[in-house]
């Protein structure tokens, strides 16, 4: 029972230790970067060097030019479909705007017509704006 214990310990111990390593792996640096560093540490020891080293460390580590420019050509792509949409958006308004006056004079031209059949039938027929559907006018 004792041995038992024993080895579920040792295996805890292992698979925490394991996690642990696989944590530090994935925040572990690419070896350039590491070697940089390196290199970048070592030159800071030597007085002659610590301005060169400095510079050299902030190349490393700064964001690649390369990368800067595809996020800028894609800015400028995503700026371009925001402008076709609004064009989109500007022409989909306009429809939606000629087709609540044509229901208005639609409406309009059916007015007559809903008289003489409330002259004709003797009831009342309730009407609805086109602008305000839930609007009832008797």
């Amino acid at each position: 029972m004792a041995d038992q214990d024993f080895i579920d310990r040792l295996q805890t111990s292992r698979d925490a230790l394991r996690k642990f390593q696989g944590s530090l792996a994935r925040m572990a640096m690419p070896a350039e970067q590491r070697r940089a560093l390196v290199d970048g540490m070592t030159r800071f020891v030597m007085p002659g060097d610590q301005i060169q080293a400095m510079v050299d460390l902030v190349d490393a580590f700064g964001p690649p030019l390369a990368q800067i420019e595809t996020f800028r050509s894609e800015l400028a792509e995503h700026r371009v479909e925001v402008e076709r949409m609004e064009a989109r958006l500007a022409h989909l308004e306009s429809a939606a705007e000629r087709l609540a006056l044509a229901a208005e004079n639609m409406i309009a031209m059916q007015e007559p017509f809903i008289k003489m059949a409330e002259l004709l039938t003797g009831q009342t027929a309730t009407r609805k704006s086109a602008a305000d559907p839930e609007a009832e006018e008797s």
